[in-house]
């Protein structure tokens, strides 16, 4: 269960707030293996006032000690007060993840509804996300991931939009409890009928860590 609203100053968006819940039940077979149903429910008190209702079923299997994947498949309906916008559409997803000695490989698919806070909008979004991580030596990696996401808004073409991403991170291991690294990636951001943005970061990060008893 949970409960947002927007506040701004000076105010740019429409105001208005979301209230969510939302329920699971998970089974888990054996030590590799599980199901799980789940229902979620949100009230996106804007202008227009929206709400949704999200049922899915899903499986999650270890397939062996180095693979494992996992599969889920619903149903979400809008209702958006008129009967050109509301509608059901099919929701959910799959996934699969490698490890092996000194690199892993993590694949997935993903659709599902989406309620924007700032802007109050919903929207359906299909991402397809990639990643590979190798480790070099024993204090050095590498990672690289990549993703697609496209928003579609059923009620205006103004608020959907595309994003490209491709990233990489280099990380050390200092002593025994210390890291740092360096990541960089690239966006691109395109709406249609609008000219596309893009934008690249690079990014440093220190980190310490101790458990005290």
């Amino acid at each position: 269960m949970g409960y947002r609203q927007t506040g701004q100053d000076p105010e740019e968006f429409a105001m208005g707030d979301q209230l969510e819940l939302s329920a699971g039940l998970r089974h888990v077979v054996d030590s590799g293996a599980s199901f799980s149903l789940a229902y979620a429910y949100y009230d996106n008190r804007f202008d227009p006032r929206v709400r949704t209702h999200t049922f899915t079923g899903g499986v999650a299997k270890e397939l062996s000690t180095k693979v494992t994947g996992d599969v889920s498949l619903g149903a979400s309906y809008l209702d958006a007060g008129s009967p050109y916008v509301s509608g059901w559409t099919v929701v959910g997803g799959a996934g699969l993840s490698v490890r092996l000695k000194r690199t892993f490989f993590a694949f997935r698919y993903s659709r599902e509804r989406y309620q924007a806070l700032v802007l109050g909008r919903s929207q359906t979004v299909d991402l397809l996300y990639a990643s590979i991580g190798r480790t070099l030596t024993r204090r050095v990696s590498l990672a690289g991931y990549a993703y697609y996401r496209n928003a579609r808004d059923a009620a205006s073409d103004l608020y959907s939009y595309d994003t490209a991403v491709v990233g990489a991170t280099l990380g050390f291991r200092i002593r025994k409890r210390g890291s740092a690294g360096i990541s960089y990636d690239f966006r691109h951001y395109h709406t249609r009928g609008l000219r596309g943005a893009d934008r690249s970061t690079v990014s440093f990060f220190v980190a310490y860590s101790r458990a005290f008893k």
